[in-house]
């Protein structure tokens, strides 16, 4: 039975659908062209296919399908009870000397029960008969049988029942012939060495391998057939690829198996070298790879962020060092590191890091310029003399820092870790001074 909504289907609370003569709710349709919409401790019957939406209130009890296409199917405190009815299907057998396999498939969740015997029909009060059980709750069904006699018919059934136990279903007899005993060896499977490979991108990489070989006593060839099979993509980490070989006689060899390994690129060893206005950025990876220098002056660095510096570093190679340049003097960059095995196919980053820039001082026409600075923790200064008589830096504290006699040309560097303001002088011209004031 089909019945048509050309827009909404709603019942009011406390309605009943009954269903007379032999209906079946699993036979019944309401189709709806847009919602649909149960009453509060209604009774309903059949299945709903609603265009949009479908809402059962509170208490409604539903005995078949609901089924929305484009919306949501809204349930509050309900029985939905599917009427699905209960079948074997697909039925098929592999039969060898001794064993025989049999798979059949179901409609609903089951398990099941297969009967077997020399005489037809098979009888299940027959002491000769044997049942071997599946008790995996699966619409997908195989069970193997052994102990069997070479070269013999055998008839058999299968009994499936649903989850409840309320439904059975039969199917026919069918039957099977053993093979003749003879050939009785499995084959061997020859060892595989395990792959180790390189990730070639966020998914992993493309392993191809050749199979091992197998003997066999009689036969002069046997496949072997592995999974993953060799030319599929192997995700990062490792996967055991499965050996598995039949000779004709249908003699299984023991299964074998392999590891193949795919590594991700990985970046160690990151550094920052600085200068006043640039850096120098070193890092190592485990693979020949790219890279790319992703930098902000804003922790987290968020690349989506229209401030933030991309630098690329398109060399192919193991050891990577690269010089970040146009940076502003005394200021703290945050920045991390992306590498690819080729340009572009950027998948792993390090962590990120950060570095200060160094702040520069020129000593020239008896003074220090700037003669007061303003940096953050960890930032290296440099003083340069540029004057044409020497100089020292000393700071006033006499312990902290003290350059030395620093002949025209040369230079002193000292970086500041403490907070607070550091006063120095010229101890050969004392009326020199300046200091460095050291903030968060």
């Amino acid at each position: 039975f089909i019945f048509q909504m050309a827009s909404t289907l709603t019942t009011t609370s406390g309605r009943q659908v009954i269903l007379a003569g032999g209906a079946q709710a699993d036979n019944v349709f309401w189709q709806v062209g847009s919602s649909a919409t149960i009453g509060t401790s209604s009774v309903f019957k059949g299945n709903i296919l609603a265009q949009a939406s479908i809402t059962v209130t509170t208490g409604a009890t539903v005995d078949g399908r609901l089924l929305a296409r484009t919306g949501a199917v809204t349930l509050d405190s309900n029985e939905v009870n599917s009427t699905a009815e209960l079948k074997i299907n697909n039925v098929s057998q592999q039969a060898e000397a001794t064993q025989a396999t049999i798979s059949w498939t179901t409609s609903v969740p089951s398990t099941g029960t297969l009967l077997y015997s020399l005489d037809t029909p098979v009888d299940i009060t027959d002491s000769a008969t044997t049942a071997v059980e599946d008790t995996t709750l699966s619409t997908s069904h195989s069970l193997t049988i052994n102990g069997l006699q070479p070269g013999t018919l055998y008839y058999y059934f299968i009994v499936a029942r649903d989850a409840p136990g309320s439904s059975f279903a039969n199917s026919q007899e069918f039957s099977f012939t053993t093979l003749l005993q003879g050939d009785t060896t499995a084959p061997v499977i020859a060892a595989h060495d395990n792959i180790t490979t390189d990730a070639t991108s966020a998914d992993g990489a493309v392993v191809t391998y050749t199979s091992p070989t197998a003997t066999d006593n009689v036969d002069a060839t046997v496949v072997v057939t592995c999974l993953p099979a060799s030319g599929t993509t192997f995700p990062i980490g490792v996967t055991k690829v499965k050996c598995n070989a039949t000779d004709a006689a249908g003699n299984h060899a023991v299964e074998t198996s392999f590891e193949v390994l795919v590594t991700a690129i990985s970046i160690s060893n990151v550094s920052a070298q600085t200068g006043t206005t640039e850096a120098t950025i070193n890092w190592t990876t485990s693979v020949p790879s790219t890279g790319t220098i992703i930098y902000s002056l804003v922790t987290p660095v968020d690349p989506s962020d229209s401030a933030t510096v991309f630098d690329e570093d398109t060399t192919l190679s193991t050891n990577h060092s690269h010089v970040v340049t146009g940076l502003q003097p005394g200021t703290r960059y945050y920045y991390y590191v992306e590498a690819g095995d080729e340009p572009g196919n950027n998948f792993v980053s390090s962590p990120e890091s950060s570095f200060i820039t160094n702040m520069t001082v020129e000593i020239k026409d008896m003074a220090f310029d700037p003669s007061v600075l303003n940096v953050k923790t960890g930032t290296k200064v440099t003083w340069i003399n540029n004057d044409t008589v020497p100089h020292t830096v000393t700071a006033d504290s006499g312990s902290l820092f003290d350059s030395g006699i620093l002949s025209p040309g040369q230079s002193f560097s000292f970086k500041f870790t403490d907070l607070g303001t550091v006063n120095y002088h010229c101890t050969v011209h004392p009326s020199m001074t300046g200091s460095v004031t050291v903030t968060q």
